[in-house]
């Protein structure tokens, strides 16, 4: 046997025992992702596309990542694109900086911004070292919900993906500066 295809046997025996869990994701995602077909994610933005597809092959943490990578990229772009590259003296420069901008100059988007600065700080826990016992280290996490930390990531990765399509949804609505924000900046 040819190490081709010794590589297509064992992905086809991966393939039939992921092939349950990844189409129960992608039936789920599929409430959140407009357009997802069976056949796979067709997503315009790359990142977006990544964290659907990451999720449906059951690589959460990617997922996650790229989820809050798209949404820093796209409220980052929305601020800047209005005029908001700086707010109260520092430049709106981060997923944090741009949340608080958020809060200050719009409304009606508090539970969302609630949930993105949440997932922003379990994204933060992700990526930086964290002392053991600190509470949003995915182990921690799993422990006190007596689950696994893949199931944390995967509840961690979805939450990500609605709010990411949350965001984009933000960025559509075709409103003026003035519909948008509170006030107008200085």
């Amino acid at each position: 046997m040819s190490s081709e295809e010794i590589c297509i046997e064992a992905l086809r025996r991966s393939d039939e025992r992921t092939m349950l869990r990844r189409a129960e994701r992608m039936v789920a995602i599929s409430r959140v992702i407009e357009g997802v077909s069976y056949c796979g994610v067709d997503e315009p933005i790359a990142m977006m596309r990544d964290a659907g597809a990451s999720y449906i092959n059951g690589c959460f943490v990617t997922s996650m990542i790229s989820a809050m990578s798209s949404i820093e990229h796209m409220l980052l772009l929305e601020l800047h694109d209005r005029g908001f590259t700086t707010h109260n003296k520092k430049n709106v420069d981060s997923m944090s900086k741009g949340i608080s901008c958020m809060r200050d100059v719009t409304t009606g988007n508090e539970a969302l911004l609630d949930t993105l600065d949440e997932l922003n700080k379990l994204r933060n826990a992700y990526v930086h070292p964290q002392k053991e016992n600190f509470h949003r280290r995915r182990t921690n996490r799993a422990k006190k919900a007596g689950t696994s930390v893949d199931e944390i990531s995967q509840q961690d990765a979805f939450c990500a993906i609605e709010a990411m399509y949350q965001v984009f949804n933000l960025t559509l609505k075709n409103l003026s500066c003035a519909e948008w924000v509170k006030f107008v900046p200085t």
